[in-house]
């Protein structure tokens, strides 16, 4: 009956979490770096949506779902540059249902009623002929986070999670923590989607980071199809149950319910405790910063919303709007934030840890300075 209670209670945390955009028991956190106001740093994008005819150009964006921290800021991200461009901007959530994005997708092919789409899909190759229909019908598509299994995409912008700036950044981590403080570590790894070829990168970057280094010790869990609840509840079972796990890797959409997991049972501890369980995931978002902040949460990779959308936005209006040529793919490289430089590491000129900018007030937020991966911004002026 314990658990029972304790799995509502968790419920209605996750559930406040997500429409406040905050999480259970906030640690205390530095104050936001501060952004330009609008006034003063101006806005290079105004008009740049603005047809000839006066008419504007329209981005649909299709999301995998809105149910989390990190969605909620793509989601904010895409539609505050959007309208500073002077465009208009049409939303999809298919709450990880499929069909349902399918059915999207396929309609603004068929309706050509949006002059781009910015896509991040259920399942590469599900949505791959849906896409195809787009880019049949002269509408650009661009895939992002997650990739689309198809040629026919106008450019494909994520992190590299089984690559050399991935998810082996974590398992490294682990290693080294194993290593320093001389111990074996049980890393308790919750899966994302194993259907999704972006769950298992993440798995098969954390796999080849660890090395199979005999200090470092992995149990899966079953997927937690990136819920929050679900990851909670996979954790409580597995701490519950296994005394000797004392590691947590979560591949991304998962990470505040793990952390409120080990916190429902107790197990949340500080850094210096001896019976702390190390915590390191794949994404940055809130509920991670402030347990960084409150020394509970140990590290995480820099999985962000920030470039991945600024970049796809970006390569849309320099293809369509500008009739430049864009790159195919582009990798944004994550690290690995800790205490020790959450306050100090940046990515193409802004803190990589995105939570310190005000978040729900998009406008505030500058254009990334992406030119040196060769994307610059797309500007009428």
């Amino acid at each position: 009956m314990r658990k029972k209670y304790i799995m509502l209670a968790i419920a209605v945390i996750l559930a406040i979490a997500v429409v406040l955009g905050g999480c259970a028991k906030p640690a205390p956190a530095p104050a936001p770096a501060p952004a330009p106001a609008p006034s003063e740093a101006g806005n290079p994008l105004e008009g740049l949506m603005i047809k000839p005819d006066g008419t504007k150009y329209k981005y649909a964006v299709a999301y995998l779902f809105l149910g989390c921290d990190w969605m909620v800021n793509a989601e904010g991200i895409a539609k505050s540059l959007i309208e500073r461009a002077d465009g208009e901007y049409i939303r999809n959530d298919c709450n990880v249902i499929a069909d349902d994005q399918i059915a999207f997708v396929e309609n603004v092919a068929t309706l050509k009623n949006a002059d781009a789409l910015l896509i991040q899909p259920v399942d590469e190759e599900m949505l791959g002929p849906s896409c195809d229909k787009c880019a049949a019908a002269g509408i650009p598509v661009i895939a992002w986070d997650i990739a689309v299994n198809t040629d026919t995409l106008l450019s494909t912008v994520l992190f590299d999670w089984d690559g050399d700036a991935g998810s082996n950044l974590v398992g490294e981590y682990f290693v080294e923590r194993a290593h320093a403080e001389n111990r074996e570590i049980n890393v308790y790894e919750v899966w994302g989607m194993r259907s999704q070829e972006n769950s298992q990168s993440r798995h098969r970057g954390f796999w080849a980071g660890v090395n199979n280094d005999p200090m470092v010790n992995i149990i899966e869990s079953p997927d937690c199809n990136w819920s929050d609840e679900v990851a909670s509840t996979l954790v409580m079972d597995a701490f519950t149950a296994q005394s000797e796990l004392n590691g947590v890797f979560v591949h991304g959409g998962g990470s505040t319910g793990a952390i409120e997991g080990l916190n429902s049972i107790g197990k949340l501890l500080p850094l210096d405790d001896p019976n702390h369980i190390i915590v390191a995931v794949n994404d940055l978002d809130k509920r991670v910063v402030e347990g960084i902040d409150a020394e509970e949460v140990d590290a995480c990779a820099t999985n962000s919303p920030w470039p991945n959308i600024d970049i796809s936005f970006k390569l849309a209006s320099l293809s369509i709007i500008l009739g430049q040529d864009v790159p195919n793919k582009v990798v944004v490289p994550a690290v690995v934030i800790t205490k020790d430089n959450i306050d100090s590491k940046e990515l193409f000129g802004a803190l990589v840890a995105y939570p310190r900018m005000p978040v729900g007030q998009w406008d505030l937020w500058p254009i990334l300075d992406t030119s040196s991966i060769g994307v610059a911004t797309p500007t009428v002026k």
